[in-house]
């Protein structure tokens, strides 16, 4: 290879470095920049007292359960969702978050995407405006829709590493 042959490949890859860096570096800002409205959500989530669980189970090894108890452990009002379950713990379990007759600050998902995307509609409609959806039971149709309906929305972290 001649010294002609390989500079305009040393440049190419040069450019496409450069470029490659200077995305990456773009990227990394607006992550910083979602990360940042994030925390302000998980600190006022994280400042609530009435957190409905969906997806609240009575199988101690299921993330349901652990997150039932964890936020109930911190002092939490925590009211379990299950369509099946009657109690957990001795606690009522409520089939939806619409049956339940007191004043929900926050939820807590920890379903299949299908579901998340159905109960934050009817988040929307109970006036609820914070929520957290568990690694795993978010989807980016549940996410949109939560920004396009005035909803805060935490999503890919999870409650178990996160305290007031």
């Amino acid at each position: 290879m001649t010294k002609s042959q390989a500079g305009p490949s040393v440049l190419r890859i040069f450019f496409k470095t450069h470029i490659l860096s200077v995305y990456a570096e773009f990227e990394l800002q607006m992550i910083a920049v979602i990360i940042e409205k994030m925390q302000d959500h998980i600190s006022e989530f994280l400042n609530k007292k009435t957190i409905a669980v969906v997806g609240a189970t009575n199988r101690p090894g299921r993330f349901g359960y652990i997150i039932f108890r964890n936020l109930l452990d911190r002092g939490y009002n925590v009211l379990p969702v299950h369509p099946i379950l009657k109690t957990i713990d001795g606690h009522k379990v409520y089939s939806s978050l619409t049956d339940i007759p007191e004043k929900i600050d926050a939820v807590d998902f920890v379903v299949t995407p299908a579901v998340t995307e159905k109960v934050v509609e009817e988040c929307a409609r109970l006036g609820i405006r914070l929520v957290w959806m568990q690694p795993g039971a978010e989807s980016r149709a549940a996410i949109d829709f939560c920004e396009q309906n005035g909803i805060a929305c935490i999503h890919g972290t999870c409650v178990l590493i996160h305290h007031a």
